[in-house]
């Protein structure tokens, strides 16, 4: 398989002299699914923006996609990010004043590179089709604000795998979730990327979910930086 990622080197600083990240070497296949996890403040969420291309690094090298992001221009990442990626947050950011069915078709609707030459009833279809698999079918047209956490968790993961992105980024989205809830979640999620040869980069804390990755990496190991 081809790696999506490959990063060599990789140094990150918010202030001259106050290195956050410094990696030396990190690859991720294509199709993989890979854990992330570590103590919180140890640098996940920050390692994150710079994978999805929201923050620039300026030392080192990281290819994604056979691109190199560091130097590229912001408008090219944000349109690599935009059409290629799905990311997950913590806290969902749902749009509320939009229903279950247009939250998540929303990425498509911003990046038309997403859609993948669809058209907007075959986007829709899939959509539905999407939900289905995730078991958030039947509440398409409610608000978001009108469904439970649980709900929102997978309409969340619905808009990330919407339009057949190669790279899910899932920053903590299980923090909210009793085990059951959580275990059910992370088999829908996997359902889904596999079906889609989907990679995916999965974010924690809470190292229990380790033994439900096959890939799994502890950031305080890799990062020369230690807090």
């Amino acid at each position: 398989m081809n790696d999506i990622i490959n990063l060599k080197n990789l140094k990150y600083s918010y202030k001259k002299n106050s290195p956050v990240l410094d990696i030396e070497n990190l690859n991720v296949k294509e199709g993989e699914k890979l854990f992330l996890y570590g103590p919180s403040g140890c640098g996940k969420t920050t390692f994150l923006s710079i994978l999805s291309g929201i923050l620039p690094a300026y030392d080192g090298s990281l290819k994604i996609f056979n691109t190199e992001f560091i130097g590229l221009k912001p408008s090219l990442r944000d349109q690599l990010r935009g059409s290629e990626m799905g990311y997950i947050f913590q806290l969902f950011n749902l749009i509320p004043y939009l229903n279950v069915l247009d939250n998540i078709l929303l990425p498509c609707k911003i990046s038309p590179l997403r859609r993948k030459n669809l058209s907007l009833q075959e986007l829709k279809e899939k959509c539905v089709e999407l939900a289905n698999n995730l078991k958030i079918g039947k509440i398409l047209n409610k608000k978001v604000t009108e469904i439970s956490i649980g709900q929102q968790q997978r309409v969340a993961a619905a808009r990330a795998l919407i339009g057949f992105p190669k790279l899910i980024i899932a920053d903590e989205p299980t923090s909210s979730l009793d085990a059951d809830n959580r275990e059910q979640f992370l088999k829908n999620l996997f359902d889904q990327c596999e079906s889609q040869n989907t990679t995916l980069i999965f974010v924690s804390h809470d190292k229990d979910l380790k033994k439900f990755f096959s890939n799994h990496i502890y950031l305080p190991e890799i990062n020369r930086v230690k807090s």
